[in-house]
């Protein structure tokens, strides 16, 4: 999906998508954590999604950068943060 600002979902129609699939959960992976993936993450959040952003899913030009966003949006947004290998994908399903 295209999308032409920094959040998947503006201006783009992510949102529309996930509640036509019922969905509950938002897995986020991507460039960069404290961009893109941070402003997905929160509008995400900001529509009440179960957010799932895999630590070795995004990345950041600078290490520290990536660090301090995983921090923020597991303790702001409530993200898990675990890396992608520790997720229960079927379990997810099952929800």
């Amino acid at each position: 999906m295209l999308k032409p600002k920094h959040s998947g979902s503006y201006g783009t129609p992510l949102e529309l998508l996930l509640a036509h699939l019922g969905a509950r959960t938002v897995i986020i992976a991507g460039l960069t954590a404290e961009g893109c993936v941070l402003c997905t993450a929160s509008d995400a959040y900001m529509c009440d999604y179960r957010l799932l952003v895999p630590s070795d899913c995004v990345a950041s030009v600078e290490p520290d950068d990536c660090r301090r966003s995983l921090e923020h949006m597991q303790r702001v947004l409530k993200a898990d943060t675990r890396p992608a290998g520790q997720l229960d994908l079927a379990e997810l399903t099952r929800r």
